[in-house]
């Protein structure tokens, strides 16, 4: 699991206890994403994601 807890530019990035998939979900309401980002096969892919839709919102 990784944390931040920035208001608006944070999230959390975790994986399913059962499928292992990743998933990310953001601190603030983000105009291009409803809820959650989910099904990434690996942490590396849910950060770069993470972090594609961060760089928008800076």
């Amino acid at each position: 699991m990784l944390v931040n807890q920035h208001p608006t530019l944070g999230g959390i990035i975790d994986h399913e206890i059962v499928s292992k998939e990743w998933f990310v979900i953001f601190n603030a309401e983000l105009p291009d994403i409803n809820g959650a980002l989910l099904g990434f096969v690996s942490r590396e892919s849910a950060i770069a994601e993470f972090c594609k839709h961060i760089a928008v919102q800076e």
